[in-house]
């Protein structure tokens, strides 16, 4: 799981052109709502992000950890 920016079509479903960020079919896995534990921007800072999830699929406490050991493009996210 990477960290990633929001785009027109994070809440809809369809495809991403060739060539342009983040290209290929876009679908909604999971609707729901979620809950950041403690602050978030010291969460996402310090490398784990603790928050709780309510969807039809996705439910309870959740962890992400930053698994970086640097060098990489993108920072790596571990769901925990």
């Amino acid at each position: 799981m990477w960290k990633t920016t929001l785009c027109p079509t994070h809440r809809s479903e369809g495809t991403i052109p060739p060539k342009q960020y983040g290209a290929g079919t876009v679908i909604v896995w999971d609707n729901g709502t979620w809950e950041p534990i403690g602050d978030p921007r010291k969460g996402l800072k310090a490398g784990k992000l603790v928050f709780r999830l309510d969807g039809h699929k996705l439910r309870g406490l959740w962890e992400l950890v930053n698994i970086a050991k640097g060098g990489e493009r993108q920072e790596p996210w571990h769901p925990v």
